[in-house]
């Protein structure tokens, strides 16, 4: 057995999956260290700076009657200005949550597929920018008494 051609392929497969695995956290997830959130990478088509606006998902949340779960449970943010939210898992135990646009939690067409984000763990994130006004309510499909809602209005 060629040993040495074997420990190439391994090596192109686990980099291969370590990029594609990289980029898929770069799109959706921010790592947090200290309390602090680390900016996520620009992009080219980025031509302004967006105010981001944080909530936080709080410790407990995961126990069905805990309020509030969301921190605030309903913001309040314009077009151009501050329609960026991330969501920050602050849970001291190991328990992951994920953030839905309800629609998407109920499966209408009313949708926002953008609006779904995976299950994301203590110390991570999650951020989406609003591209219309409107109200959307969103929930943590994982724990479906976890609700908040974002009020987005025009310029």
């Amino acid at each position: 057995m060629d040993y040495g051609r074997l420990l190439v392929v391994a090596s192109v497969i686990i980099v291969a999956a370590s990029v594609a695995a990289g980029f898929m956290h770069v799109q959706t997830l921010v790592k947090h260290e200290g309390g602090r959130a680390t900016k996520p990478p620009a992009t080219k088509t980025e031509t302004k700076t967006v105010a981001t606006v944080v909530v936080t998902i709080r410790p407990g949340s995961f126990v069905e009657g805990t309020n509030p779960t969301f921190d605030p449970p309903t913001i309040k943010v314009m077009l151009g200005v501050n329609n960026t939210v991330r969501w920050v898992n602050m849970e001291t135990e190991k328990i992951s949550h994920d953030v839905a646009h309800e629609e998407c939690f109920r499966n209408t067409p009313q949708c926002i597929a953008g609006f779904v984000s995976p299950l994301f763990p203590p110390g991570e994130s999650f951020q989406f920018t609003f591209s219309a006004p409107g109200v959307y309510r969103y929930v943590c499909a994982a724990h479906p008494w976890m609700k908040g809602e974002v009020v987005v209005v025009g310029k």
